[in-house]
């Protein structure tokens, strides 16, 4: 009796939705993407789309497999711009009104006149907004799985986590709105109010990203300096022994002072570098706590690059200058430390430190302090639901 009357609301609140255009809309939006996604195609001679050599893309193909390219692609635009932007905004729009419009035309008295507890038609009513995203995103994700398994040959099922992740990451948004639309009754406001939080989560998102980003390039900055600075102390001690066995030529003065002002300079980076290093440090530290109390939006769907894209893909596809960072060997000059890298080509490019900081923030604090949020507002909602007086 109780799977019947939960089966007939879901029903119900499915083909609402599903009369909607938006639905059909965003359904056909993910299809043209996918259709645009399977025109592309890479080999040795660059990338291309349909017949057309994309120019200068012959150095970026060498670099990188086919199934990496369009692994990459796939999460920078098809999830990172299309389903997590322009797709979560339709569904959204097409998902803010379930709450309200149940509220404001009166359809809860029908359903509360039959045997069924506030909280189960709450919870259906929630779960039909989330079978919203979960159909786009499931038409979506297969379909590129299709593309890459066709034209790279490569099948990445892992790439389904997208599924699960997205629909998380809709999750944190979809119950602030419906906790505004049980409070409001009003479908635009609700939706409004949800955009406004989406906003702050981002500033908040933007605001550590750029305090990463600096931090990141801080240590390396640092690093490479002190590997400049024991390369050039080396070169220094070498040209002060040949001055001083008489070895020397005329020129030989000349490039010591050269040296030594090479010297000066890298001293005087590697402070500079460390002052923003330790300026940066605590205010790191501070939205990254605060970030703990919120959704991340942004990590989450990051957990999607973190479980199909190895670090070594991602450094393939940096420029070559970020790659590495020249070819000293410490180990031989003697300035080696136990546990540190020889030569300055090891020093971590700060895109990969960045990408470093990210896969070591735990599934714990990413997910688990998210749906801690997003259970806080549910409950919330679900008790003024099951309350209030209609």
């Amino acid at each position: 009796m109780i799977l019947r009357q939960t089966a007939a609301i879901f029903t119900d609140a499915y083909r609402e939705l599903n009369a909607k255009k938006l639905f059909w809309i965003t359904l056909l939006f993910s299809i043209i993407i996918v259709a645009a996604y399977a025109c592309f195609s890479i080999d040795d001679r660059g990338v291309h789309f349909l017949w057309f050599t994309l120019p200068g893309t012959e150095e970026y193909a060498a670099n990188i497999s086919p199934a990496t390219f369009f692994k990459v692609w796939m999460y920078a635009i098809g999830i990172g711009f299309w389903l997590t932007w322009v797709a979560t905004i339709l569904a959204l729009i097409s998902t803010a009104g379930i709450f309200p419009d149940l509220l404001a035309s009166g359809s809860i008295d029908l359903y509360l006149s039959k045997p069924i507890s506030r909280l189960r038609l709450f919870l259906t009513k929630f779960l039909t907004g989330l079978l919203f995203v979960a159909v786009q995103v499931g038409v979506f994700v297969v379909g590129c799985l299709l593309v890459i398994g066709i034209r790279a040959n490569a099948w990445e099922w892992s790439l389904l986590l997208a599924i699960p992740i997205v629909l998380a990451f809709f999750s944190y948004l979809y119950a602030i709105c419906t906790l505004f639309g049980i409070l409001t009754r009003s479908t635009i406001t609700a939706l409004l109010l949800t955009l406004v939080a989406w906003f702050c989560f981002f500033g908040l998102n933007t605001v550590d990203e750029v305090l990463l980003q600096v931090r990141s390039d801080a240590q390396a900055n640092i690093e490479y300096a002190q590997f400049r600075i024991a390369d050039n102390e080396a070169r220094a001690q070498r040209l002060q022994a040949r001055i001083d066995n008489d070895t020397a030529n005329e020129r030989t003065e000349s490039q010591l002072e050269s040296v030594k002002r090479t010297l000066d300079s890298s001293h005087l980076d590697l402070e500079r570098y460390q002052r923003t290093l330790d300026g940066v440090e605590p205010w790191y530290q501070r939205i990254f706590l605060t970030k703990t109390f919120f959704p991340k939006t942004g990590e989450t769907v990051a957990l999607l690059e973190r479980y199909t894209i190895e670090l070594d893909e991602i450094k393939a596809m940096l420029p070559p200058e970020q790659r590495d960072t020249g070819d000293l060997n410490l180990e031989e000059l003697g300035y080696a430390q136990p546990g540190q890298a020889t030569t300055a080509s090891e020093v971590v490019p700060a895109r990969i430190r960045i990408e470093m900081e990210r896969r070591s923030r735990s599934l714990a604090w990413v997910l688990g302090t998210s749906f801690g949020f997003t259970g806080f507002i549910l409950g919330i909602a679900a008790f003024i639901f099951s309350r209030r007086d209609y």
